[in-house]
């Protein structure tokens, strides 16, 4: 009778090990999973805290960097201020280095909600305009010369979105209300005398940070930029000098 053959099996002792030697290599992955999780969400952080300082940093020196003799538009202004935009002209391109001169918009856009019901969120979006010819620029005649056209090809406008995901931005203008000025009415009360009409407040005549209002023509005794980005209030504050 021929002799039975064992077929070769782990022993006890040998899955007691198996088994200790994974338990203790799925121990180790995941700390070592946890600790590259936490390493990059700490860089994600400080990527983020490092990312609004840089960008003040490069406004402010666009800003310090303003032509204000150059207008930006039809309307013979160097700045143009709207509720959610800044535009000027700067001889310190972000986007096209070495070019002389660009036209500079700072915008402010809306983003959509991510979940339904959710707040909306802000992002600051840097447009630059490549300035080929000068609007005031005029020739020996005293006439205004009739502007180049670009050659075919060549980008004139870029963009580069400087900030997202801010809770809170806007601009803000430095002054009293809009509607504080001289008015004349024909309006009389009961006893004959005139009186004038939407009489301003105490607020409106209080010189404070207000929203930049639509169509505003006023003096502005200064301008900021506020918000919160990734739970960080900030306030940059641009140099009042000749600002209109």
């Amino acid at each position: 009778m021929p002799a039975k053959r064992h077929q070769p099996a782990f022993t006890l002792l040998e899955m007691l090990l198996a088994v200790s030697v994974l338990a203790s290599m799925s121990v180790l992955i995941g700390a070592v999973w946890a600790q590259m999780r936490d390493w990059t969400t700490e860089g994600a952080r400080l990527n983020a805290s490092m990312r609004l300082p840089r960008v003040l940093e490069v406004m402010n020196a666009q800003w310090a960097d303003r032509r204000a003799s150059i207008a930006t538009g039809d309307q013979g202004a160097s700045l143009d201020l709207q509720p959610n935009s800044i535009n000027f002209v700067c001889a310190d391109p972000l986007l096209f280095p070495g070019w002389p001169l660009v036209v500079v918009t700072y915008e402010i856009e809306t983003v959509p909600p991510r979940l339904p019901g959710g707040a909306p969120e802000f992002r600051l979006v840097c447009f630059e305009r490549k300035l080929t010819t000068l609007l005031a620029e005029v020739d020996s005649a005293g006439e205004p010369e009739t502007p180049i056209p670009a050659p075919p090809g060549l980008v004139l406008e870029e963009q580069i979105v400087l900030l997202d995901r801010c809770e809170e931005l806007s601009f803000e203008r430095y002054g009293q209300a809009a509607n504080v000025g001289p008015r004349s009415s024909n309006r009389r009360d009961p006893a004959g005398m005139a009186v004038r009409a939407d009489e301003p407040t105490d607020d409106d005549l209080l010189r404070r940070w207000r929203p930049m209002e639509p169509g505003y023509k006023g003096p502005i005794n200064g301008l900021r930029l506020t918000g919160t980005f990734l739970g960080e209030p900030f306030t940059w504050v641009f140099d009042a000098e000749d600002l209109l």
